[in-house]
């Protein structure tokens, strides 16, 4: 029978602690000295399960300073129709809506906004050839003052051309009160949208731009919009953190016949 390395003991303690809430979010964790004498063993074993939790998201560690519970917000993805009319409601982002309905104070950024070929997965979404040019609006959301979700809009140039969608500033209200206005440029009513997911861990650029520890995956969703017509009139490629996110989809099902 194989026994546990010292390390993964101290490790499994600490997790324990953490995901009990006896170490809730912002607490620090004991010096590696005090937790060596605790555990009986030599620091360097410590350091090595410190490293383990660190890689799994739980801790953060700094320079000079004790480790800490990872504080980070965590918000609640309700996947309805239902929802995204209440949220549409408010005049805010959908996002931003939503975080704010759980307490949490939330914003959007303006990465860039510009022509960009259409990458595959997008371009079929979207109905045009792969590579074609296509308006594409990059932006971060953030919910209290972290970096909670990056967002890539892509728009048909047919579509967006000579519209807010394609210029370089945050939209007033939010993108589907914009497509619904009916004193508005596209007066278009949206019927459904579709969401494909792909869970994977983030690229470097990406874990730098979200603040994303070692360890931790991401999920990219893939949401395209559709009018009453059938029309896709938009992609929303989305990232989100695996340690920031609890995912609900609710799906009405038809009466059987």
């Amino acid at each position: 029978m194989s026994q546990i390395p010292p390390y993964q003991k101290i490790a499994n303690a600490l997790r324990d602690q953490i995901l009990s809430g006896e170490l809730a979010p912002g607490d620090e964790l004991p010096s590696e000295n005090q937790l060596a004498k605790v555990h009986d063993c030599v620091r360097s074993t410590v350091t090595r399960a410190i490293e383990q939790l660190r890689s799994e998201g739980l801790i953060s560690t700094a320079q000079g300073a004790r480790s800490r519970v990872r504080a980070r917000p965590q918000i609640f993805y309700l996947a309805t129709g239902e929802n995204f009319r209440q949220r549409q409601g408010t005049g805010k982002p959908n996002d931003i809506a939503e975080a704010e309905a759980q307490g949490h104070e939330s914003k959007n950024a303006i990465v860039s906004v510009g022509l960009t070929p259409a990458p595959e997965d997008v371009a079929e979404r979207l109905g045009v050839d792969s590579g074609t040019q296509v308006i594409m609006r990059h932006q971060l959301n953030y919910v209290d003052g972290e970096p909670m979700k990056a967002m890539r809009c892509y728009y048909r140039r047919d579509f967006a051309d000579g519209t807010a969608l394609a210029e370089p500033r945050l939209i007033a209200g939010s993108v589907a009160n914009l497509i619904e206005a009916e004193d508005g440029p596209f007066g278009r009513t949206i019927a459904r949208f579709v969401e494909d997911i792909e869970l994977r861990m983030p690229r470097p650029a990406e874990a730098e731009q979200l603040l994303i520890p070692p360890g931790v995956p991401v999920a990219r969703i893939l949401r395209t919009l559709y009018d009453a017509a059938g029309e896709p009139l938009e992609v929303l490629d989305s990232l989100l953190p695996g340690d920031r996110y609890k995912l609900r989809y609710v799906i009405s099902v038809p009466e059987k016949t």
